[in-house]
């Protein structure tokens, strides 16, 4: 009986601290994550921005700042393309461990990004551009940009990994990471695949997989030099 009290006491003591949770974010002046959107918009985007914004924050494990940073990344690549799309980075898991769903993922920060921007284009143009045919056809570009982006990545890290193991594996010449990222570049072009426009973007996917455990990089690719690739 007495265990049966505590778990009850232990369950509305969670109940209350969801509550006063939820209480503190809608108190918060809205910056597209904390607070209450304005009451203009669409019921179909209020629901749907309260569901995303508490399944980011609650589940997916995220804090409101970094929700903000990747909103702020994805508006400069997709909505005012004040930067190329390949300057969105996808991570590779959320911050609960779980592997991220890339369509997912775009769908959930992007929403939230671009609800964030019509709200600031004013009451009358936030009505317009939140009409659903209008955000789906926006999305639908910007899905299909990620969607190359993602699949040109994923092939690189694939690649890569096989190579340096085989090379480790028969003792070959480790390839240097500057080569690798070479021979990748020139592999999509060879597939037709998105390709971004350096080396640089190709070292960053390369050292964020070594970093999320996805791949080893030999400490001799990092060596000086550039042998040819074997």
């Amino acid at each position: 009986m007495k265990e049966q009290k505590s778990s009850s006491e232990s369950l509305r003591d969670a109940i209350e601290r969801s509550l006063d949770q939820l209480s503190e974010r809608h108190r918060m002046t809205f910056d597209g994550v904390l607070g209450e959107p304005p009451k203009y918009i669409p019921e179909w985007a209020e629901q749907q921005f309260y569901s995303i914004r508490n399944r980011l924050l609650d589940i997916r494990g995220y804090e409101s700042k970094t929700l903000i940073k990747l909103m702020d990344k994805y508006q400069s690549a997709f909505l005012t393309q004040s930067e190329k799309p390949e300057s969105f980075s996808i991570p590779f898991s959320y911050p609960n461990g779980q592997a991220i769903d890339i369509y997912c993922f775009i769908d959930e920060i992007g929403f939230l990004a671009w609800l964030r921007w019509c709200i600031s284009q004013g009451e009358k143009e936030c009505g317009r551009l939140l009409g659903k045919g209008f955000y789906q056809e926006r999305k639908k570009g910007a899905d299909k940009t990620n969607g190359k982006i993602y699949a040109s990545r994923e092939y690189c890290i694939a690649v890569a990994r096989e190579k340096w193991d085989e090379e480790q594996r028969e003792e070959k010449t480790i390839t240097r990471i500057g080569d690798m990222c070479t021979h990748l570049l020139y592999g999509l072009a060879q597939k037709e695949m998105w390709r971004p426009t350096s080396e640089k973007k190709v070292r960053e996917w390369l050292s964020k997989a070594e970093k999320d455990g996805l791949l080893d990089i030999p400490t001799e690719a990092r060596k000086a030099g550039r042998p040819s690739i074997n």
